[in-house]
């Protein structure tokens, strides 16, 4: 995304390049979010087609979002409103891109390219 953005020239009719990036990011975080939901659909499909006979396989995840808000509140007591202007034509750039950006899909469950190393140790 930042490497998107970084080659991404907003237009020059644009009035404040602030906000067409910001759109931009809105833009491509709403494709990548709509490529991810898509791939966890089909594969919960593909999941519940599969009867296996043995213990369950399924996903549980835990809502945190009060743990979250918490220790958000506790970090952070004082807080205000900000006013945030965003531009069109950068969202749709921004979600063009985010259409075909790499999110892994096709290396899931393939072995690593490279492995991480520890600083040298083994």
């Amino acid at each position: 995304m930042a490497h998107g953005l970084t080659a991404a020239v907003p237009p020059t009719a644009v009035d404040s390049p602030r906000a067409w990036r910001r759109s931009w990011l809105l833009g491509f975080a709403a494709a990548v979010i709509s490529r991810v939901k898509a791939a966890e659909e089909r594969a919960a499909a593909t999941a519940d087609g599969e009867a296996h006979g043995g213990p369950s396989t399924a996903l549980v995840l835990a809502d945190r979002s009060l743990v979250v808000r918490r220790q958000l509140d506790e970090a952070y007591p004082v807080t205000r409103q900000a006013r945030i202007t965003f531009s069109g034509s950068g969202y749709r750039d921004g979600y063009r891109k985010g259409q075909t950006a790499d999110i892994g899909g096709t290396r899931i469950g393939a072995p690593p390219s490279r492995a991480l190393s520890g600083g040298g140790r083994t």
